[in-house]
């Protein structure tokens, strides 16, 4: 009875740091626009980076959080323990049918 209570007590606090450590919005914006600036770092600096931020949706799982692109759902960011992970490249080429 004392180890599946400990384990609970240790499942609680993981969950509870988890929680509150879950990355936001403009972390994973900032990510985002970091990693979409350096694989293009011309379209960034004429102001693509933010325009590409835009078009972010955020969710929320309250452990952990994700970004996709709104127009095709594709996952572009994970964020989890305060970090926030860039899963796929970034580069233009990729995206240009969305800005069509």
């Amino acid at each position: 009875m004392k180890k599946i209570r400990n384990l609970l007590i240790i499942l609680v606090l993981i969950g509870g740091l988890l929680f509150a450590s879950n990355p936001s919005t403009d972390a994973h914006k900032k990510k985002v626009i970091a990693q979409f600036t350096l694989e293009n770092p011309l379209v960034g600096k004429l102001g693509g980076a933010k325009y590409f931020a835009k078009i972010l949706r955020y969710d929320d799982y309250y452990l952990f959080s994700t970004s996709n692109i709104s127009m095709n759902d594709k996952r572009v960011s994970i964020g989890i323990a305060g970090y926030v992970f860039v899963l796929y490249s970034l580069d233009i080429k990729e995206y240009k049918q969305l800005i069509k």
